[in-house]
């Protein structure tokens, strides 16, 4: 068999042949704050007689998200994964050479990622024999303000910086703000819920093609499916014709946004807008309408006014002594 991994026996790794073997060296690479994936490496080594040009690709991969909520996405041709290896040809390997092959998750959230993936390593020789190897690759890059940083993140964060936030989907090293569920998970998770601060699936809502008008709508307040052919049912009829209605609405909680964004501010709790830090407000959103997506408030600097109270004095008998020496010139 000309291709084999590194090492000694690791329970998680499978082969197609039993004389193979088995992997343990293979994780993730050291995380920098900047980076834009996370990146998954097999080391392999070429133990035959002959070149093989070898391959690599996602088998499988789980996500952790809870205990007990595990999210897994296998390989896909078409459509979008919530994780999605990207790997690919690796080249050809030369008899007793080893390789470094990786594969890559493009994903802009790389802390606090929790699960495991599989990754099957192919193999073609000269004489057109192919084989398989597989190798589960696990991965943690937990954030704690407590414990030590783990080795994949150091110098990605400081213990200081960190923070003890109530569920994984408010962020660590932003103050425990919301992330953006779009993005973390790849428009698999799109409403982010207020009340359990988390990233939750949004419903499919389907209309009858054959109707005139749409007969299905989705509420993003809510994130629920509105049926627009019986929005009114009959219970609420009665308390409309009876005059009751208008007490049970004054009762209802206020309408609250869930997808705002106060970057350098504090959320109204009763309205869900933001009370922006003095100097700072927001850029006007026009046109704005009902969506998961997250609008951006208190991110537009103001003039630095309450620098220039300070020195206000100095700044007029400045202007004034200007005035009077072009007024003497001219």
């Amino acid at each position: 068999m000309p291709i084999q991994p590194i090492g000694r026996y690791n329970k998680d790794q499978t082969a197609d042949d039993p004389n193979l073997a088995l992997v343990p060296n293979c994780g993730i690479r050291h995380i920098e704050r900047k980076d834009v994936g996370m990146v998954f490496y097999v080391d392999i080594k070429n133990e035959g007689n002959e070149w093989c040009a070898i391959n690599a690709r996602m088998i499988k991969c789980c996500e952790t998200i809870y205990p007990n909520d595990v999210e897994c996405e296998v390989n896909v041709t078409r459509g979008y994964n919530h994780i999605q290896l990207v790997g690919g040809d690796m080249g050809v390997l030369i008899p007793n050479a080893s390789r470094n092959v990786t594969l890559v998750w493009p994903t802009l959230y790389l802390h606090d990622r929790v699960g495991e993936c599989m990754i099957a390593i192919g193999y073609t020789t000269k004489d057109n024999q192919t084989g398989e190897i597989r190798q589960k690759v696990k991965f943690d890059t937990g954030v704690s303000s407590r414990s030590n940083v783990r080795p994949v993140l150091q110098g990605y964060y400081d213990r200081g910086e960190a923070r003890k936030c109530p569920t994984v989907d408010l962020d660590t090293l932003d103050d425990c703000r919301p992330v953006n569920c779009h993005i973390k998970y790849h428009g698999k998770r799109n409403f982010f819920n207020r009340r359990h601060r988390r990233c939750q699936p949004v419903p499919v809502c389907i209309a009858d093609t054959n109707k005139e008008l749409p007969d299905v709508a989705y509420v993003p307040a809510s994130n629920t499916c509105r049926d627009l052919e019986n929005a009114v049912n009959e219970v609420e009829v009665r308390a409309l014709s009876r005059g009751t209605a208008e007490t049970a609405w004054r009762s209802e909680p206020r309408p609250y946004l869930s997808n705002i964004y106060c970057h350098h501010g504090k959320t109204d709790n009763s309205t869900g807008f933001c009370i922006c830090h003095e100097g700072w407000t927001s850029k006007s959103v026009d046109n704005l309408e009902p969506s998961t997506e997250l609008i951006h408030l208190c991110n537009v600097q103001m003039l630095p006014w309450p620098r220039l109270r300070a020195n206000r004095l100095k700044i007029i008998l400045t202007v004034v002594s200007f005035s009077r020496k072009t007024s003497q010139f001219s």
